[in-house]
């Protein structure tokens, strides 16, 4: 007789056989059910795929660090190779964009300036930067101490085995050259640590959790495969603890292969920045509005500066409107400005030129209510040859003789002088070299209204007395002689002046023969001197007759009375300037 089996034995045969079943259903390791489900995965997926990624980013943000570096790529290749597609999708939100921007910029700009005023001009700046230098660290350092609970300056991704910088992240994005030096420094003191202390209860080494040093809080977070240090200013709070483990926990979760399979290249882990950057976190102090102090110091500097700036300012704009002001010096008759130099509105130094008949320059900044407590003048005597003060100039020389006046007409577009009046001849050529010395052409520009001396006919009809002033006048104009320059026959300006009293003197005796029933001719008589050749002194010796006869036509005498005769070369070897000459002669007949 069989024993009745235990209810051990029964339950697990049982269970053997649901084994077997359940193999014989479903397939060797769930194969049957397996293809099943492969063949409708597609649409079982689909059906679930949006709520399984609401859970998952609900649960542990992980999709984002996931999501992110696909993204980035994705737009990246976009705007390489559809580079106007994303321009023409962009378009629309880029004046929105901007202008978000640029209002974000300027209200960002602004708090950096308030905060750039209260930290550079008050008392506190100042004990900041000395605590800072005794302190041996960066004024920037100290101040983010100083105004910040915690912040964390530095993030590392050290691989677990190899001591090696996979990735790391800073808060200024200037310290990245360091990052390999800090971790490999990191690894070795954990080693040491490691090494040289016991080891925990459940066999694990031990392991460095913070280091402090008097600049950085360094908080480790170890894990299987890496570990995660943040550099951190301040006092960190267990906020930025949890951070850390959770960021460690994601990357153990996410890069479980490569932190495995890690032989010193590290391009895998470049996507890890973005979970990295969530661990740079800070806090900044509040301080009570109340006990907030208002920065009187940098105040009053920023008022007197902006003082110092309007009073220098208004300086400079009164300095100009001098400068112009003195300018219109220039428009008075013989003054030219070279220069104006005015440093304030009571100071000037004027560089010009002046002629010495023109306004002194004192004199004008009185008229024109230009008061000056310090005036510099650099003047340069120069002739003007301006109408006005010619005319001044002339009228100061016609002054010293009485008996003469002045007049001025325009005659084709020039001023000419018309002197009326009685003078002699030796008065007569004094003022005719006068007014040559102050710029007038005694010949186009001024005309003699003066009856001569000589051209006077005397009222007395004695044939007498008339003949003995006839041939004073002959005597006169045949003692005339004119020299000449070597090889020329231009007739210089004395030689002008001193034909036109001949052309005065002619016409009066022309006045005398008439009354005497005389008649007369003027022989010019030209000559050279041996310097050149037979021909051609005679021919210069010709010209030179020739031109102080056409001049003598122009005075208005009759070109009847006179004769040319060229002499040619006159050998005088002690005096040769008397050989290039001119020479009178008056021929007499009776009628």
């Amino acid at each position: 007789m069989e024993k009745p089996s235990s209810p051990v034995e029964s339950q697990d045969s049982d269970q053997q056989e649901l084994a077997q079943l359940r193999s014989i259903i479903l397939g060797r390791d769930n194969v049957h059910i397996k293809s099943v489900l492969r063949e409708d995965a597609r649409h079982l997926v689909s059906e679930v795929i949006t709520e399984a990624i609401f859970d998952r980013q609900k649960n542990d943000a992980s999709l984002n660090n996931v999501l992110q570096p696909l993204v980035e790529e994705s737009v990246q290749k976009s705007v390489t190779h559809h580079s106007d597609k994303m321009v023409s999708s962009l378009y629309p939100l880029m004046g929105n964009l901007v202008r978000k921007y640029v209002t974000a910029f300027l209200a960002d700009f602004i708090e950096r300036t308030n905060q750039l005023i209260e930290n550079s001009l008050t008392i506190q700046s100042v004990k900041w930067r000395f605590e800072a230098k005794r302190a041996g660290m960066d004024y920037a350092q100290y101040v983010a101490s100083q105004t910040f609970v915690y912040r964390v300056e530095h993030v590392f991704l050290i691989h677990g085995e190899t001591g090696l910088l996979l990735n790391s992240v800073a808060h200024n994005n200037n310290l990245k050259s360091d990052a390999d030096i800090i971790s490999s420094m990191l690894t070795a003191i954990n080693d040491f640590v490691g090494d040289s202390f016991l080891d925990s209860g459940d066999g694990q080494r031990e392991q460095l959790q913070s280091v402090s040093t008097d600049n950085f809080n360094l908080l480790i977070k170890p894990g299987p495969k890496a570990i995660i240090v943040a550099a951190v200013i301040g006092h960190p709070p267990q906020q930025l603890s949890d951070q850390l483990q959770l960021t460690l926990e994601q990357i153990h979760s996410l890069y479980t292969d490569p932190l495995s399979d890690f032989e010193g290249d590290n391009e895998p882990f470049a996507n890890t920045e973005s979970a990295l950057r969530e661990c740079l976190l800070s806090q900044q102090k509040l301080e009570k509005q109340q006990n907030k102090k208002i920065p009187w110091y940098g105040l009053l500097i920023s008022a007197a500066i902006v003082l110092l700036l309007v009073f220098l300012s208004y300086r400079q704009w009164l300095a100009s409107e001098l400068n112009e002001r003195i300018q219109k010096i220039s428009e008075q008759p013989g003054i030219i400005l070279t220069n104006v130099d005015t440093p304030n509105n009571s100071e000037a130094t004027i560089t010009l030129l002046r002629d010495p008949s023109a306004i002194s320059v004192s004199q004008w900044l009185e008229d024109q209510n230009i008061p000056l407590e310090q005036l510099t003048v650099i003047e340069k005597p120069y002739q003007s040859l301006e109408s006005e003060i010619k005319l001044k100039k002339a009228q100061s020389v016609l002054a010293q003789y009485p008996e003469l006046t002045l007049e001025q007409e325009q005659e084709q577009e020039q001023d000419a002088l018309i002197i009326n009046g009685q003078v002699s001849q030796a008065e007569r050529v004094e003022i005719s070299s006068l007014l040559t010395a102050i710029g007038f052409d005694i010949y186009a520009d001024v005309k003699f209204a003066v009856p001569d001396e000589q051209s006077v006919i005397a009222t007395s009809s004695d044939p007498k007395v008339l003949a003995m002033k006839y041939q004073d006048l002959v005597s006169q104009i045949s003692a005339a002689q004119f020299n000449f320059e070597v090889n020329s026959s231009q007739l210089t300006a004395g030689m002008r002046l001193q034909l036109q009293l001949i052309a005065d003197k002619i016409t009066a005796m022309d006045q005398l023969a008439s009354s005497l029933k005389y008649e007369f001719g003027l022989l010019i008589i030209g000559a050279s001197d041996g310097s050149g050749s037979s021909q051609q002194n005679e021919q210069l010796s010709e010209r030179r007759a020739k031109r102080v006869a056409d001049y003598l036509q122009t005075l208005g005498i009759n070109p009847n009375k006179l004769y040319i005769k060229g002499l040619g070369q006159i050998n005088l070897d002690k005096v040769s300037e008397d050989s290039r000459t001119v020479l009178l002669n008056v021929v007499t007949t009776q009628k």
